[in-house]
């Protein structure tokens, strides 16, 4: 049921492809109105126009480079980071749902982001970060400048 308590009767998800996942989700949720003052029957759907871009790119899931998977402590230093290498010119995404890691790394490789950068305490306090080739499996322990250098370099979006 999507996890929503609030649906009271039937529920649907559009789903395209394994890859892209659901396009378009609802369903009825009669007693959700109430809750803002004024019962109602309602019935409503979502669309997620970013999954359909991606099926009218032909299947491209990213123009990004670079995943910054977080933990909870390193949640704005990631973002400072994930500034710096913007800066830079390298195309960045966050995590904004402070996700687990394993959910972090499940999206990246869900989207084809080609690398993910570890930002956790250890990374912060030594200045030197995990960078992890999502392809190849490989990981290096970067200094920020060198992952810049290295993303810039291998990563056609972030070339130029």
């Amino acid at each position: 049921m999507r996890g929503l308590s609030y649906y009271t009767g039937p529920i649907y998800e559009i789903k395209v492809s394994n890859e892209v996942g659901t396009v378009m989700a609802g369903g009825r949720y009669d007693r959700l109105l109430a809750q803002y003052g004024r019962d109602a029957p309602a019935v409503g759907i979502s669309v997620g126009v970013d999954r359909l871009a991606t099926l009218l790119e032909g299947g491209k899931k990213t123009h990004v480079c670079l995943f910054i998977a977080s933990f909870e402590s390193t949640y704005s230093h990631a973002f400072k980071v994930a500034e710096e290498l913007r800066a830079a010119g390298v195309a960045v995404e966050t995590d904004l749902h402070e996700r687990n890691l394993k959910k972090q790394f499940e999206y990246a490789n869900a989207l084809k982001i080609p690398y993910v950068l570890v930002v956790g305490e250890k990374e912060v306090k030594s200045g030197k970060y995990t960078l992890k080739n999502m392809e190849s499996g490989e990981e290096r322990l970067l200094s920020l400048e060198e992952v810049i250098a290295h993303v810039r370099g291998a990563c056609c979006c972030c070339k130029g």
